[in-house]
């Protein structure tokens, strides 16, 4: 009674499987469009060219082992950005927002921050503050309502185009 039953619904899934090279013409046209392939650097030449640069309202998700740098390698991209004007927002929940400073001032200054001099260590906060870079002031848990909403407020507010969102 139950197979006469799901036999009357149509499955959810169709996966449409295609093989690589079904795509031969799209990738050609992509060609003569050279514009559609490419987005804003990221701030490297070797990791544009696997992934053809930053593109508008994109979502990346960054996985990887505890300590493998994936917080590092985020805020570097924001920063980056953040050097060439575009504006971005840091938020993390599993660390206080003086950790993310702290890694902004390394890439800032191109080291351990602490082997500067309190001269070149301000001098370099000036720097950071005049980039268009801000940080959501909280740590530890926040409701995911609140998160989208300054998300939203942020880009409404200060132009926002690339907000790092790093939660466990």
């Amino acid at each position: 009674e139950m197979e006469g039953f799901l036999s009357n619904f149509k499955s959810f899934i169709d996966p449409k499987l295609s093989r690589v090279d079904e795509f031969d013409h799209e990738l050609e046209q992509l060609i003569l469009n050279p514009h559609t392939t490419r987005g804003d650097s990221s701030g490297s030449n070797a990791l544009d060219n696997c992934i053809g640069g930053i593109r508008g309202r994109e979502l990346w998700v960054i996985t990887g082992d505890t300590g493998a740098g994936k917080s590092t390698w985020a805020n570097w991209v924001t920063y980056e950005q953040a050097k060439k004007d575009v504006p971005v927002m840091i938020t993390s929940f599993e660390n206080a927002p003086i950790e993310s400073v702290q890694q902004l001032m390394r890439m800032h200054l191109g080291g351990d921050f602490t082997k500067f001099t309190t001269q070149q260590r301000r001098q370099a906060m000036v720097d950071l503050g005049n980039m268009p870079i801000y940080i959501m002031n909280h740590y530890g848990e926040l409701d995911r309502e609140k998160v989208i909403e300054t998300v939203r407020f942020s880009a409404r507010r200060y132009g926002v185009k690339m907000a790092l969102i790093d939660h466990l």
